[in-house]
């Protein structure tokens, strides 16, 4: 255990310039995150809507696959209501990004 720990205390010593280099460059950004709140806000649920609007689609492409009917039937309304939400995200965002 004192051996890992040690060889890891070596490892830090000699990358030390690359860590400070990544925190600095973290807090650089998290304070133009937080300098651009309204942005990153809108440009993350337009990322979020992307993402269940294409778990929608592999939902309904899933749904092809699926064995019995009742199954199918589940996975096509789950499908049209992730894609109606990815939509539902994504529309009005592009047009307040547009502006």
């Amino acid at each position: 255990m004192n051996d890992a720990v040690e060889q890891l205390a070596g490892e830090v010593r000699k990358n030390w310039g690359w860590m400070m280099f990544m925190g600095i460059l973290l807090v650089v950004l998290g304070a133009i995150g937080l300098y651009m709140s309204g942005m990153t806000t809108l440009v993350s649920v337009l990322y979020i809507g992307i993402m269940v609007l294409a778990g929608g689609v592999l939902i309904l492409i899933d749904a092809f696959r699926a064995e019995g009917w009742k199954a199918k039937i589940w996975d096509t309304l789950i499908a049209i209501a992730y894609v109606a939400a990815g939509i539902i995200m994504i529309v009005p965002l592009t047009k307040t990004l547009k502006k």
